[in-house]
């Protein structure tokens, strides 16, 4: 079960918003992000487990069960728009952070375990939509260089089962103040080409799956 709410943000603006997604592992618990923190629920004994606390002064963002299921992604808000990611220990809680990046709105771990992409807002201006637009930021799961791979998508993007490419829409102009042209495309994280695969016209809230 994954609930997304109306904060599915597209192009056009990128506000550091990540859309409400609960996600469970296999063995059916639930992957909570709440003001306190980071929670593992159990809905059929109803048992709560504080994974990870969070700072006075700090807001959590997302979470994301690791691929193994023996760690969570957990993304932290502080300052403006300053987005922390780090790698936590279900079972001690200690966590690792791997990246820092500012106007944060989605993170993706590869079906392999092997790789995090992470969509964050450009730190310039695009000239041709007046505005920050999104770029999609890939680096090693456990903590490394990030680099960016492609830029004017949107901010929802799935992996496909192989780990060696990812679905998003990118955009190719302005419709209006709302909407924008482009193309559902692949992209081959190794060398960064972009497959287009259908043309399409859309609003900023969307999803992809």
């Amino acid at each position: 079960m994954r609930i997304k709410q109306a904060c599915l943000i597209g192009l056009l603006v990128l506000v550091g918003c990540f859309s409400v997604e609960l996600d469970v592992n296999k063995d059916g618990q639930l992957l909570v992000t709440r003001q306190e923190g980071f929670f593992l629920v159990n809905p059929v004994n109803k048992e709560v487990k504080l994974i990870q606390k969070v700072e006075a002064g700090v807001e959590p963002s997302y979470s994301r069960f690791s691929p193994s299921g023996k760690q969570i992604l957990t993304v932290t808000k502080s300052g403006f728009q300053t987005f922390s990611f780090s790698m936590v220990d279900i079972a001690s809680g200690e966590g690792k952070k791997i990246f820092e990046v500012d106007s944060a709105a989605n993170a993706r771990f590869s079906p392999d375990g092997k790789y995090l992409a992470v969509v964050a807002g450009s730190q310039m201006e695009d000239q041709e939509f007046k505005s920050k637009v999104p770029e999609l930021h890939l680096m090693p799961a456990t903590g490394g260089a990030a680099k960016i791979v492609a830029k004017k998508l949107g901010v929802h993007v799935r992996w496909l089962p192989d780990s060696k490419s990812i679905l998003l829409l990118e955009a190719k102009s302005k419709a209006d103040d709302s909407s924008f042209t482009g193309s559902v495309s692949l992209l081959d994280v190794a060398t960064g080409k972009l497959t287009p695969k259908a043309a399409v016209i859309c609003n900023q809230q969307f999803a992809l799956d």
